[in-house]
């Protein structure tokens, strides 16, 4: 068997080399896998982890607020503008601070997420 290839399919590389076939490669590579990630114990990491994964979920969720929000703000100013566009420099200014004011909020449910 020395001068004979071990597997004869064209996807067992490596296996010429061995003197393995396919099969006894498979198991010698899952044999390997189960030694090098076995752990004695979890990380304690592991939950933190989780938690903070979890804290982005809900303000990804709780994002959509300020920005239903900030939409509806601008839709408001641009349908007050073009009824009167004489107008347009006091619904500028009460709209910009409609968008700071919802903005902030989503600011602050960043910043919670992150230190809760």
């Amino acid at each position: 068997m020395v001068g004979q290839p071990a597997c004869l399919e064209p996807d067992c590389v490596g296996s010429v080399e061995l003197g393995r076939t396919r099969h006894e490669n498979v198991r010698w590579i899952a044999h390997r896998s189960r030694r090098t990630m076995k752990r004695e114990k979890p990380l304690p990491e592991e939950d933190i982890v989780m938690g903070g994964s979890l804290n982005m979920v809900g303000y990804g969720l709780s994002a959509i607020g300020p920005g239903v929000g900030i939409g509806l703000i601008f839709a408001a100013f641009i349908s007050g503008t073009a009824r009167q566009p004489e107008a347009q420099e006091r619904l500028q200014t009460i709209a910009i601070l409609g968008f700071v004011l919802a903005e902030a909020l989503a600011i602050i449910g960043i910043a919670l997420a992150f230190v809760l």
